[in-house]
């Protein structure tokens, strides 16, 4: 590790063993600047750092160069002790929310989704708030669930993705159901995927990876999901029937590859036996809610191992800058040497 690097490691290794000892005494611990600071430490990789580092250790900062007296200010101004071991145990989260209308020539769609259950976003449509007749709907103290697509069979897809995977979800749409369920179908999955995608946000601390099995009867589905931000499926249901209630069974695969498409997320669904394509069809959708559960699921110390690997990520792009930078200086430099008298005439 390169000198100044090691010396920022030691400085944030402080300021961990600081924060630990203040919250046994009750004490404020002092800021990651302060650290720096006594280290002597003027660089570029210093500043990428103590970005990081501002993730670990929620801190005001003064404008300026460091000095004692910005210091002995900026400690004066620093969280409340409970306040920050909230914020690094995460026991005060940030909710996982979103809430959008998708209105199109063919469907108009009311959606508010909360990844981790409990009470809907704040901006939740009143349209969707009002709907709590909707047969594919229940309201417990962990979940509220409410789905009226005009699609029966959609209805209930959706309401067992939601249930397993602890989503609260309110979905409204007002289709063109005389044409066919295409539409609907389809706009309702691509507005589902978008929400998912703005109510997960940044990957920080998520597991990312995830997996299911979910048998329903004879019928056994398998879901492997990948939060990649890179947008595909594979989706293998096997289904024989032309329709499950009003929705076309062509339209249950297509409804899967539409939420992957806007989720951004990369997905494999398969049903691996059954007779029964309702049971096909609803194991398959029961298991992509588990993985996706699974995926993301935020896991305890990995927030700081992703903010780290970031920080290595930072600092190595930045040395790579640096070392490009002196190879071309050094590169012409001899060149110049080289070329000797005429090098100078042919730049005059």
């Amino acid at each position: 590790m390169a000198e100044p690097a090691k010396k920022v490691g030691i400085a944030l290794a402080l300021c961990v063993a600081d924060t630990g000892a203040a919250a046994a005494t009750g004490d404020e611990p002092l800021a990651v600047e302060s650290r720096l600071h006594f280290t002597s430490l003027h660089s570029p990789s210093v500043h990428t750092l103590i970005s990081i580092a501002h993730r670990l250790f929620p801190i005001n900062i003064p404008e300026g160069p460091l000095t004692d007296q910005s210091i002995a200010s900026q400690s004066q101004h620093q969280p409340n002790r409970k306040a920050l071991n909230t914020n690094i145990m995460g026991s005060t989260a940030k909710l996982r929310v979103a809430a959008l209308a998708r209105d199109t020539n063919e469907t108009k769609i009311q959606l508010a989704l909360n990844l981790d259950g409990g009470k809907l976003p704040a901006d939740t449509h009143p349209k969707l708030l009002e709907a709590t007749a909707a047969h594919a709907s229940q309201s417990t103290s962990s979940q509220t669930i409410s789905v009226n697509t005009g699609i029966g069979f959609l209805d209930h897809m959706l309401h067992a993705l939601a249930k397993h995977a602890g989503w609260s979800m309110a979905l409204n749409c007002e289709g063109d159901l005389h044409i066919d369920d295409h539409h609907t179908a389809e706009d309702c999955c691509i507005a589902l995927g978008y929400a998912f995608n703005k109510a997960l946000g940044s990957l920080t601390g998520v597991a990312r990876f995830g997996y299911a099995y979910a048998p329903l009867d004879e019928a056994l589905s398998r879901a492997v999901v990948d939060l990649s931000n890179r947008p595909y499926s594979v989706i293998d249901l096997g289904l024989k029937r032309e329709w499950l209630g009003k929705l076309s069974c062509e339209m249950v695969p297509h409804c899967l590859q539409s939420f992957a498409q806007a989720a951004r997320v990369t997905m494999h669904v398969d049903c691996i036996r059954g007779d029964n394509d309702h049971h096909r069809a609803e194991s398959a959708f029961k298991a992509l809610a588990v993985a996706i559960k699974m995926a993301t699921a935020q896991v305890k110390g990995k927030e700081e191992q992703d903010i780290a690997l970031e920080a290595e990520q930072d600092v190595a792009m930045e040395a790579g800058q640096d070392t490009a930078l002196e190879t071309d200086q050094e590169t012409s430099l001899r060149m110049g040497e080289a070329n000797g008298p005429e090098a100078e005439q042919m730049t005059d």
